[in-house]
């Protein structure tokens, strides 16, 4: 492995990460127009905070954020979600709103299509469960279409408070269960299916993919999970060290309180995927960031689903806080992320 990367993945892949505009790195070669400091991310070695993250959270500790419990849940959404709704559109040649017309509920969901693929990426937006729609990671998506070369449909689920556990969880499955019985409406191999999400919505890329397997399901080729939430324990040393810098342990324990029924949710295997027995479960990449509380619940979910024997890539972005991927108009290193993930995803769903 080059010592510059902290990618660890099948043997199976010494070119890994050769698809649309991607990078390669593992085992291997690096592509020589990409400047060494970028390398620096995947390094085993932590490092200072990025200093362009440090200047967005220079910026961001000026701004006034109301108090979680005083405050309508509205009021809150618009203050949340709109920085994130800010990022720079990328021109897609197909962008198509549709309604997901599942078992349990019609969900707004949003085609994006570059290339006329027959592959899929399946998209559920961070949030806690709480924040979070399909205009705040529009231009993610827009990217992540771009990038990767395949179809993305990004899904509008249903949010707490207004709607708790498990909700969210049953309309990410039968989100999966819509496109997998429609895919051949949508143009999409049934073969060339991924469940990606970021933050809340890594955990249900990995429960819907976990439902598939208990309900005997065709599984999706691939699960991409993105700094995701998958248990409960508060006590990791990334949770002591970072839920102060930007994902705060007040946020986290309110998006619990505003989702979950009660406790004894938590300890649910569809909420907190890390307690499920995680074998036969699909092929995954896992993505970390350094300075996140969440940190060790993706290394720990990484390694689990390596130990039970699903080929596994990890990624950790060092220099980076929870949810920097949507901000990469301000950060270089999540857009070089965003192309390595991307051209990942590629490879894997044209094997």
């Amino acid at each position: 492995m080059n010592p510059g990367c902290r990618l660890r993945g099948p043997m199976g892949y010494p070119d890994y990460l050769t698809g649309p505009l991607s990078l390669s790195c593992i085992n291997i070669k690096t592509k020589r127009n990409i400047q060494k400091a970028y390398f620096r991310m995947f390094d085993v070695n932590p490092m200072p905070i990025d200093p362009q993250v440090r200047k967005y959270l220079d910026a961001m500790s000026k701004v006034s954020v109301p108090e979680l419990n005083k405050t309508p849940i509205e009021d809150l959404r618009k203050i949340f979600d709109t920085p994130a709704s800010g990022a720079p559109k990328v021109k897609i040649s197909v962008v198509e709103d549709m309604i997901l017309d599942t078992d349990a509920a019609k969900l707004p969901a949003r085609l994006y299509d570059d290339s006329n693929s027959d592959s899929l990426v399946l998209y559920f937006h961070g949030g806690g469960f709480v924040f979070g729609s399909i205009e705040t990671h529009d231009s993610l998506c827009r990217r992540i279409a771009k990038y990767s070369g395949s179809k993305v449909i990004s899904v509008g689920y249903r949010l707490g408070p207004e709607n708790k556990f498990p909700v969210a969880q049953i309309d990410a499955f039968n989100s999966y269960l819509y496109v997998l019985k429609r895919s051949e409406e949508l143009g999409v191999d049934s073969d060339k299916i991924a469940l990606m999400g970021d933050s809340a919505g890594g955990n249900l890329a990995a429960v819907a993919s976990l439902m598939a397997r208990d309900k005997g399901i065709k599984l999706p080729r691939l699960q991409v999970l993105v700094y995701p939430s998958t248990g409960p324990d508060m006590t990791s040393k990334s949770y002591l060290e970072y839920s102060s810098i930007y994902l705060t342990k007040e946020l986290l324990n309110w998006f619990s309180s505003q989702y979950l029924n009660s406790i004894e949710d938590a300890l649910n295997p569809y909420f907190s995927p890390i307690l499920a027995d995680l074998s036969g479960l699909p092929e995954a990449i896992v993505v970390t960031d350094e300075y996140d509380p969440l940190l060790e619940q993706g290394e720990t979910y990484s390694a689990t689903l390596r130990d039970s024997g699903v080929p596994v890539t990890s990624i950790r972005v060092n220099g980076m806080i929870h949810g920097f991927l949507s901000n990469f108009h301000l950060f270089r290193a999540a857009d070089v992320s965003l192309m390595m993930i991307s051209g990942a995803i590629h490879t894997i769903l044209e094997s």
